[in-house]
């Protein structure tokens, strides 16, 4: 029997020893490949795999513009915004390329979607409307229309958002694009929402998850099934709440995202507030600390407005603040450049 043990402890040695050392003999390229196809199912993976210790000095223009762009896109899907700021920068270096020029519309595009993030919301519009300057057909104007709509709506610019929403909807239904088709019933959802029409908002984020589902996008999943948890907690529809909590509850688990985290906390606590949980001084520390990780001020004026008085908690929620952009983000002088593009 110990020599049995002594066997499979050494085969598992072995075999891990093989698992690392054929990680590290995989090429640049495979990994490339590999977090591209990972970006739309698994991003996580992807935002992974790109932050590895990777040798690119053997990569040609074109393969680098892959790999900073897909980190972008890895980042922004995952929330980790950390580094990305210098990834744009090194992929403004390859400006000159024709791989760049031929793709320029997209660099600005993922650009517009970063610089939203980061808070620079003047020279995120300017992204945004490079992006769509440079595009040639419907499908890449798509994805431009709902990041714009998405960007006036944090700008308090509904009816704007709205027109670009229904018009994205109407190139994403044909398209027959379901994955953009849920991404607008879900922004549609929220506009809903901010407004006050919870059953309207149901009605789109009901549409968006199915959508979601049937694409077998996580990320969306996550972020409209929040959303529908968010409105059974409002309507304290408790049945609702607890046969959509699990499936969400675990794509949010292992998803490196601290702010869907943070919102999960809220859901829950409301859904057992609703059941009539009494809830201690403990939970209401915990709710003000998953407050303050709520990724935007707007999800926080919808907490505020709805779930924190049943608790008997009243925060006070900034307004958007408009980011003055550092100095040394010296690609953000490229943005007005992308007019003359198109020219070329």
């Amino acid at each position: 029997m110990r020599n049995y043990r002594c066997f499979m402890v050494a085969l598992i040695l072995l075999l891990t020893c093989d698992l690392a050392e054929s990680q590290e003999d995989r090429s640049a390229s495979d990994i490339l490949r590999e977090a591209e196809d990972y970006l739309n199912v698994l991003p996580s993976r992807s935002y992974e795999l790109l932050h590895s210790d990777v040798d690119l000095s053997a990569f040609q223009a074109s393969q680098l513009f892959r790999w900073y762009i897909a980190k972008m896109r890895a980042a922004v899907s995952t929330n980790n915004l950390i580094d990305v700021e210098l990834d744009i920068e090194l992929l403004f270096k390859l400006k000159h390329e024709d791989y760049f020029k031929e793709n320029a519309w997209d660099v600005f595009r993922i650009t517009g979607i970063v610089l939203r993030k980061l808070g620079f919301w003047n020279e995120s519009k300017l992204s945004f409307e490079c992006a769509l300057y440079l595009t040639q057909t419907d499908k890449e104007k798509l994805g431009i229309l709902i990041s714009l709509g998405i960007l006036e709506r944090h700008l308090d610019q509904d009816e704007m958002a709205k027109i670009h929403y229904k018009k994205a909807g109407e190139i994403a239904a044909k398209l027959k694009n379901e994955r953009a088709l849920a991404s607008v019933y879900n922004n549609l959802g929220t506009l809903e929402l901010d407004q006050g029409n919870i059953e309207k908002a149901e009605e789109y984020y009901r549409s968006a998850l199915v959508a979601f589902q049937d694409t077998n996008k996580r990320s969306g999943n996550i972020t409209a099934g929040t959303n529908l948890l968010l409105i059974f907690a409002i309507q304290k529809n408790t049945l609702n709440f607890q046969r959509l909590f699990s499936p969400i509850n675990t794509f949010v688990e292992n998803y490196p995202d601290e702010s869907k985290k943070a919102l999960m906390y809220w859901l829950s606590s409301a859904d057992k507030q609703n059941q009539g949980a009494a809830i201690d001084a403990e939970t209401k520390k915990q709710l003000t600390k998953s407050f303050e990780q709520l990724e935007s001020i707007k999800m926080k004026i919808l907490i505020n407005k709805y779930l924190a008085p049943r608790f008997g908690m009243v925060f006070i929620v900034p307004e958007q603040p408009e980011v003055t952009p550092k100095k040394s983000l010296a690609w953000l002088v490229e943005l007005p450049s992308c007019f003359q593009l198109k020219a070329k």
